[in-house]
C-alpha cells in the first residue's frame, strides 16, 4: 500500500491508494498528480490546463466570391530579358486629387452584376489596356486564374479592394506596344493615356518604405507610340495604389486567409 500526505493550507489529508498502485501499477509520481488533481476546485482545474485560442478568435478562412469588395485591379508581372522582374503600370488620363498625373494598377470599381473580383479585375483590365492584350472578358479571367501569384484584399477609404498580381509572358503582354494605335473609343477605353514598365523589386521596396498621405515616385521606362522606350523617367505612384500593397509588402499581418492560399486578406 503507498499513502500519501497532501497539506492544502490547514487541511492534511491521508489518502490510500492502493487499488490503483496494485492495479494500475501507478509510479509514485503519477499518483502524486492525480492526488493533486483531485484535490483542486473546479475554477483551479481550469486555470491548470494550458491556455487555448477559442475557436472564434482563431483566424478566419474567408471564399474570395464572398468578399465584399468595391473594386479589382491587376498588377502585370514579367520578367525581362536581363533577368529583372518589371511591372506594368498605366498613367490615369486624369489628375488626381494633389493634381498630378499619376500612375496606377489596371482596374476600377466593380459593375452592377459583378460578384466576384476576379470578373471587375479582367475587365477593368481589358478595357484600360484597350483590348491590346485580351480580346474577351473570359480571355482575360482564363489568364489571370491561371497565372496569378498573389491575390491581395485591403480597404482603402473604408472600401475593400483587390488586386490581382499575375505573371505573363512576353508573347502575351508584348502587343501592349499597340496601345497609343488603338481605335477604341469610349470613356472606359481612355481612363489611360500612357503606359510604363517598372523594376519590380523597386517598386515593392518604394511601398514597403511608404508612409500614409504622401506621394512617392520611382523611375520607369515610359514606352512610346512608335514601341521605344524612354528609359530612367520619374513618375509619380497614385496613393490609394501604394496603400493597396502596402501591407503586403511590409509583411504585415493578415486578418483572414482565403481558402485559396494565394489569397491574404488585409481586411474584411
Amino acid at each position: 500500500m503507498k499513502k500519501i500526505y497532501l497539506f492544502n493550507f490547514t487541511v492534511v489529508s491521508f489518502v490510500s491508494f492502493s487499488l490503483f498502485s496494485s492495479q494500475k501499477n501507478l509510479s509514485d509520481q503519477e499518483l502524486l498528480d492525480l492526488v493533486i488533481a483531485l484535490s483542486l476546485s473546479e475554477s483551479e482545474q481550469k486555470a491548470a490546463q494550458p491556455s487555448k485560442t477559442p475557436i472564434s478568435e482563431k483566424q478566419k478562412e474567408i471564399a474570395l466570391s464572398s468578399y465584399n469588395f468595391g473594386g479589382a485591379f491587376v498588377l502585370p508581372v514579367i520578367k525581362s530579358r536581363s533577368g529583372n522582374e518589371m511591372v506594368l503600370l498605366g498613367r490615369e488620363s486624369h489628375k488626381d486629387e494633389q493634381g498630378d498625373l499619376v500612375y496606377n494598377a489596371f482596374g476600377g470599381t466593380k459593375d452592377a452584376g459583378e460578384t466576384h473580383p476576379v470578373v471587375t479585375a479582367s475587365r477593368e483590365f481589358q478595357e484600360e489596356t484597350k483590348e491590346t492584350i485580351f480580346k474577351s472578358i473570359k480571355e482575360s479571367r482564363d489568364y489571370l486564374d491561371k497565372n496569378t501569384q498573389n491575390i491581395i484584399g485591403n480597404a482603402i477609404r473604408g472600401k475593400n479592394s483587390v488586386i490581382y498580381i499575375t505573371n505573363f509572358d512576353y508573347d502575351t503582354l508584348k502587343n501592349i506596344k499597340s496601345f497609343y494605335s488603338s481605335k477604341l473609343k469610349g470613356a472606359k477605353y481612355n481612363e489611360m493615356d500612357k503606359v510604363a514598365w517598372v523594376n519590380k523589386n523597386e517598386l515593392m521596396n518604394v511601398i514597403k518604405n511608404s508612409a500614409p498621405g504622401k506621394t512617392y515616385e520611382i523611375q520607369a521606362n515610359i514606352i512610346n507610340p512608335d514601341g521605344s522606350e524612354n528609359k530612367g523617367q520619374t513618375i509619380k505612384l497614385k496613393r490609394f495604389f501604394v496603400s493597396l500593397l502596402r501591407p503586403f509588402t511590409q509583411g504585415a499581418p493578415t486578418i483572414a486567409k482565403g481558402r485559396d492560399p494565394r489569397v491574404l486578406f488585409y481586411s474584411v
